[in-house]
This record gives structure tokens, C-alpha cells and sequence, in this order.
């Protein structure tokens, strides 16, 4: 029994130093990919904090002329207010598509990522898309890591929905 339990023991923290060696070994690409999922996640999950946590502080959306302090106002409001009225689920959900990631030459601390963010609504029980736009970001690598600075956007399919 004794055998098992350090069998298990062993295992799962070989398991969490594999995680951590993966994590640090991963490329810059790779990190930018986990910070723009880690964005729509935040989004997905109505946490305005974990939304913005991939903004530095200095962020300035350009299209909107929001900084990330209003943007964090402005997701808080739209995760209160635009619920279904049965199930109280949030209505949107956004999909990221088509990342482009380019570093410059020669390679530095900065990015610029191009990609399209699909917003879906919840009508009845199925989530349609409903608006998708193209996102220009650029990014700086600071101590805390790769974050965004600044963006714009540009509708490319239906209509703003809120």
C-alpha cells in the first residue's frame, strides 16, 4: 500500500516538473498563444480580471480609445447586464481564429499579433456568431511577461452587438 501511494506521489510531481519544464523551454510564440487564449478564457468566464490580466498597464486600445482600466469598466458592465433571462448565463462568447504572430529584425522584446475574434450570442440555447472583427495587437516582454500594449480593431462580419 505504502509502494502505491509513492508510486502515485512520484508520478504526479514528475507529472508537475514536466509542466514547468515545458512551460520554460516553450517559445515566444507559444507564450503569446497562451496569453491571447488566456484572454478569451477570461472573456468566456465573465472574470474581467483574468480578461485584462494579458494588458499591461499602459494599454491603449486605439480603435475605442480605452485604456485598460476602462476596459475592465466596460466588460464588468456587460458581464452583469447581458445574461440570458432564464438561465442567467452570459450571452457572448468569443472564439479567436487566424493568429498571426511576427517578431521584428532583428528580434527584440516586441511582437504584433493579427488575428479575428468571432463574438457569438446565446439566442434560445445555441450560440450564433454575431460579429467578428480583426485584431491588430501589438506586444512588449516585460518581467511579468509577454503582455499586450496596444490595439485596434476593425469589424470584418455583422454588426457590434453591444
Amino acid at each position: 500500500m505504502k509502494k502505491a501511494i509513492l508510486v502515485v506521489i512520484g508520478a504526479g510531481l514528475l507529472y508537475l516538473f514536466g509542466q514547468l519544464l515545458y512551460r520554460a523551454l516553450a517559445s515566444d510564440e507559444t507564450r503569446i498563444g497562451w496569453l491571447l487564449d488566456d484572454v478569451a478564457r477570461g472573456f468566456n468566464k465573465c472574470r474581467a480580471g483574468l480578461t485584462v490580466e494579458g494588458f499591461s498597464e499602459e494599454f491603449r486600445e486605439k480603435t475605442a480609445h480605452k485604456t485598460r482600466a476602462e476596459l475592465r469598466r466596460v466588460l464588468a458592465y456587460l458581464f452583469m447586464t447581458h445574461r440570458h433571462p432564464e438561465s442567467k448565463e452570459f450571452r457572448f462568447r468569443v472564439k479567436i481564429e487566424g493568429v498571426r504572430i511576427t517578431f521584428p529584425d532583428p528580434p527584440k522584446s516586441t511582437a504584433q499579433a493579427t488575428l479575428r475574434a468571432v463574438f457569438h450570442y446565446l439566442r434560445k440555447k445555441e450560440f450564433e456568431p454575431v460579429w467578428t472583427v480583426e485584431i491588430d495587437a501589438k506586444l512588449e516582454n516585460g518581467p511579468n511577461g509577454w503582455k499586450v500594449v496596444s490595439s485596434t480593431h476593425q469589424g470584418v462580419d455583422g454588426k457590434r452587438p453591444f
